[in-house]
């Protein structure tokens, strides 16, 4: 990577023409393209060149840059990530886009300094910037009537300033006025006039959308809706409703309008259900009820027969029929659903792989049909072989080179494995034949690994110290993620996950590559955060790993990277799995159903047990296995595989021996 970097910096060097300066500079708004230059307030000419930014012919420290943009004297770059840099005082530094108002949760705070999060200016709805020098908060480059101001927030389209007594104001119509904190939302039941404001939940974890009551009108994010003669606002069951002078009652629906409504009931608490109650209500206020096998809401009929129970799960109505199928309402209609959280959870078997004659072995890899792959070792533990196991015993695969360690990684519906060996080169096992994937790799390369293998026989890993994709030919990874980078799983399109600790910005950054178009997308890490892993990758392209946190601007005490927690990474983005009580955890393998598997810390930290993330929960491996004879004696401390049957592959330690084996996790009943 470092190589190909510094070709493009030779070449940009040597295209570079210098400009002459001109006397006048680039009105705020020119951007580049399609404008050929900008010049700055100083008469420097910026250009753009080979996705770098040029100042007056030279290269600046930049890369993958889309736009130049001149706003307010300031010159901006955004790159292909849609990331934004100011330069200040002759560097790039992290900023917002200057043309567009800054995002909820963006905060200035100079005791987080060298966070992400801390951005050096906010741009408000009006477009003007917003900075703090010196305790004071400035707008457009003017001090505002304040002092020891230690945060400057921006949220519901409001801005904010907290000071050194942790009092907060807000700024309204040019003075600032006492405010509650803007980013704590308000409790269920919250009104107004009994507080002065009511935070709703936004588009985002930091976001709020504040609202107010002036004079009879009530005010979202300080904008009037259509409303008049307001009585009171009432925050209940995560919706806002009016009451006018007339006791009529308003909802406000889908941001947009107040919808007639009955005086608000109180939604049902998370897990209510019927049989065990005669209704629900939903978190709109919607009432639930089951007559004669059909699940009927507000009294009318919804496509549904033989239904048995109704429950009410994280904002959810689910029912399950005689089948013990399971659905969920999307709002119009029931929809296939795994059972929801409290639901009783699906039991398991617990099989012990046992071992090649050692002590221990582990699993690593679970194909459709449930066969399994991992190391075991043998007799004296001195030599581990890879192995299969299949309709209940464990074959020794051997090692290819006559080496003392081979572990399987992964195993496709053929029974074809990934290798990794000790030193050297991965490898490709296939009915009883061994392929080198890199022979010419130096046979004291420790780093190399093999890592997924698709059911084409396709393989991804690290060899020489890069990411490589074997397809009957060995290709290594872009440039992009090539250097330091290397792939861990891959599905059967060809689309690869793994981490690459080049990525601008970040320490590490989880991708997906699809070798087919040469396109990497990245995966995020959480509110800031500047790591990711990814590590499996199911059918639809759909990832786990995990990702870190970064501190916030509510937060400044926070360091940028905090501990990394399981994700799903799907159409809808980035989800945060949780942990089963600790600070960290890691997804290690996914299915078509995008059930997760993986690792967690328990409380305290001092104990990883193995859990498996469905229907929207995580749960502890252990506790689904309660039934199984070998349950008190065994504890899985990591689940690496699920297959589309959702059997399971763990590691775990029998206290009888103080050994790890490997084990096999079966449903006892079929999964709806």
């Amino acid at each position: 990577m470092r190589h190909v970097l510094n070709g493009l910096w030779l070449a940009a060097f040597a295209f570079a023409t210098p400009h002459a300066k001109a006397a006048t500079a680039s009105p705020d708004g020119t951007i580049s393209p399609p404008a050929a230059e900008i010049i700055d307030s100083s008469n420097n000419v910026w250009t753009l060149a080979k996705g770098q930014a040029l100042e007056n012919g030279q290269v600046t420290p930049s890369s993958s840059v889309v736009e130049l943009v001149y706003e307010k004297g300031v010159v901006y770059q955004e790159n292909t990530r849609s990331q934004w840099f100011s330069f200040r005082n002759g560097s790039w530094v992290f900023d917002v886009d200057p043309l567009k108002p800054s995002p909820s949760g963006t905060g200035i705070s100079p005791s987080i300094a060298s966070s992400e999060l801390n951005y050096p200016q906010i741009i408000d709805l009006a477009l003007n910037s917003w900075t703090l020098v010196k305790g004071q908060a400035i707008e457009d480059g003017k001090p505002t009537a304040s002092s020891s101001v230690i945060l400057v927030y921006f949220a519901g389209g409001v801005i904010y300033q907290e000071n050194a007594q942790n009092n907060w104001y807000a700024w309204r119509n040019g003075i600032w006025v006492a405010t509650a904190n803007p980013t704590s939302l308000s409790p269920n039941g919250a009104t107004i006039p009994s507080a002065p404001l009511i935070n709703t939940s936004g588009q985002s974890p930091l976001a709020v959308n504040t609202w107010t009551l002036v004079k009879g009108v009530a005010f979202e994010n300080g904008q009037p809706t259509a409303s008049s003669s307001v009585i009171e606002l009432l925050f209940l069951g995560g919706v806002i409703y009016q009451e006018n002078i007339y006791k009529n009652w308003y909802a406000w629906r889908n941001g947009s309008a107040w919808v007639a409504t009955a005086p608000p009931i109180v939604a049902s608490a998370n897990g209510t259900a019927i049989p065990g109650t005669t209704q629900i209500v939903d978190d709109e206020l919607n009432i639930w009820t089951l007559s004669g096998g059909r699940a009927l809401e507000n009294q009318a009929p919804t496509p549904s027969s033989s239904v048995i129970r109704l429950l009410f799960s994280n904002n959810i109505v689910y029912q399950e029929n005689v089948h013990n199928n399971w659905y969920l309402w999307n709002g119009l209609t029931w929809i296939t659903s795994p059972p929801p959280p409290g639901a009783t959870p699906q039991q398991y078997a617990l099989i012990d792989l046992g071992t090649l004659g050692g002590t221990s072995s582990s699993a690593s890899a679970i194909n459709a049909g449930g066969e399994v792959t991992g190391g075991s070792t043998l007799p004296g533990d001195q030599v581990t072989h890879a192995f299969i196991y299949a309709n209940g015993a464990m074959k020794d695969i051997g090692t290819p080179d006559g080496g003392t360690y081979a572990a399987g990684e992964g195993i496709n519906a053929s029974g074809q494995l990934s290798v990794s060996t000790q030193v050297g080169s991965p490898w490709l096992y296939s009915s009883g034949n061994w392929t080198e994937l890199n022979p010419a790799d130096s046979p004291d390369d420790f780093e190399d690994f093999a890592g997924g293998i698709n059911d084409s026989g396709h393989i991804v890993g690290e060899t020489d110290s890069n990411g490589f994709f074997y397809n009957g030919t060995l290709h290594f990874f872009p440039a992009a993620i090539e250097n330091v980078g290397f792939g861990r799983g891959s599905n059967n399109s060809d689309l690869i996950t793994g981490t690459v600790t080049t990525e601008p910005g970040m320490i590490a950054a989880g991708f997906v590559y699809n070798p087919k178009t040469g396109s990497v997308t990245y995966i995020d890490a959480f509110n800031g955060g500047n790591e990711s892993a990814g590590i499996a990758i199911n059918s639809s392209g759909y990832t786990t790993g995990n990702a870190a946190y970064g501190n916030t601007p509510i937060d400044p005490q926070a360091s940028l990277t905090g501990p990394p927690h399981a994700f799903l990474n799907d159409a809808q983005g980035l989800h945060d799995l949780g942990t089963l009580g600790g600070s960290t955890s890691m997804g290690n393998g996914i299915n078509a159903n995008s059930e997760v598997v993986g690792s967690s810390y328990l409380a305290g930290d001092k104990v990883m047990h193995a859990f498996l993330y469905t229907a929207g929960a995580m749960v502890d491996l252990n506790q689904l296995v309660s039934s199984s004879p070998l349950a008190p004696f065994v504890t899985l401390t990591s689940a690496a595989g699920i297959n589309d049957s959702a059997w399971i592959i763990a590691n775990g330690v029998d206290s009888r021996t103080g050994n790890t084996h490997g084990y096999l996790l079966q449903p006892t009943t079929a999964k709806p």
